[in-house]
């Protein structure tokens, strides 16, 4: 939250986080850099928010849904990289459709999630009636094979896509 804050003033952000540590030390970084007044931390299970927030509420959404569908995979023994990294506590279907309630229509989404998995990405996007837009591939490496994808998809958008020039992490 405290990088989308800073990208642009007079926004109201609220950050969703699920797990209670993560949650609080949010909110220390939010104290500390004195943005109270607006950046909220909610510490709750994304699947909840239609219990807190209206539908249509919001213009834009941000998340980085966990990737590893249960039975897949090691799960890590760090519970705290399990739950974010694991389909435990929710799945990317449970992200999008709970997206896709909260965004005002022609609302915007940003996502990160693995490459490999794209085409699972853009399923749902579709099922919940949110368009990709802009996608953008990162690769570890110049010459490496991309292993995330950030995705911008619009709430009610037409069929266009444009592949934007990709992001090399070192």
């Amino acid at each position: 939250p405290l990088l989308l804050f800073g990208k642009r003033k007079g926004l109201s952000i609220y950050g969703i986080e699920i797990q209670k540590d993560l949650a609080d030390m949010a909110r220390r970084s939010v104290e500390l850099n004195k943005l109270q007044n607006c950046i909220t931390i909610i510490q709750e299970d994304f699947r909840n928010l239609k219990n807190i927030f209206k539908n249509q509420q919001f213009d834009v959404v941000v998340s980085n849904p966990p990737y590893i569908s249960l039975g897949q995979g090691k799960i890590n023994p760090s519970n705290r990289r399990a739950i974010a990294r694991h389909e435990i506590k929710c799945d990317l279907d449970d992200i999008i459709s709970i997206s896709s309630y909260l965004l005002k229509n022609k609302g915007r989404i940003y996502l990160i999630y693995r490459s490999a998995k794209l085409i699972k990405l853009v399923i749902s996007l579709k099922k919940y009636g949110i368009e990709p837009k802009v996608i953008k591939f990162i690769h570890p490496q110049p010459g490496e094979n991309a292993n995330l994808v950030l995705l911008e998809g619009i709430k009610g958008g037409k069929e266009e896509l444009k592949t934007k020039y990709p992001i090399f992490q070192y």
